[in-house]
Order: structure tokens, then sequence, then C-alpha cells
């Protein structure tokens, strides 16, 4: 992870989780704990700031960007083999 200020991350997994691919943004942001947010998306040769109601597939990037616990539930959460 990318400590921002000792309290805050910003880092990017691969989403490996089959059976929450193809939920929107919205969706899994709300599923995320308080304090880390998908600050981007990236498919292919595309990186993006996603919006709301974009489906975020298996095998796309993310970054998180949020307090430092947010953000390792997250990356757990979305790429639970690290």
């Amino acid at each position: 992870m990318n400590d921002l200020s000792g309290r805050h991350d910003i880092f990017g997994v691969k989403m490996t989780v089959e059976h929450i691919a193809g939920k929107s943004s919205r969706e899994l942001t709300d599923e995320i704990s308080g304090g880390c947010l998908i600050a981007e998306i990236g498919r292919g040769d595309d990186g993006r700031v996603p919006e709301a109601d974009e489906a975020i597939e298996f095998g796309d990037r993310i970054t998180f960007l949020g307090d430092s616990a947010g953000v390792k539930k997250a990356v757990g959460r979305f790429h639970p083999h690290d």
C-alpha cells in the first residue's frame, strides 16, 4: 500500500472475485467499509474514475483510496489472494 499521511492509503488490485463481478461501482462502494472508495477502474489500456452505475468486471484493475483500515479491507474483499 502507498501510505499517504500515516492514516490514508491508495492501493490498486486486480478484481479476482467472480461472484461480485458485474455489480455497479455504487453497489460495491456501498459494500466497502466507510472511509474507502473506488477511485479508478482500469480495463485493457483504459483507466478512469468510474460512473456510479458502471459495472466492475472480473479482471478489472481497481484503485482504492481511503483510510488505511478501509483500504486493507477492500483489497481483501476484491482480491483475497494476497
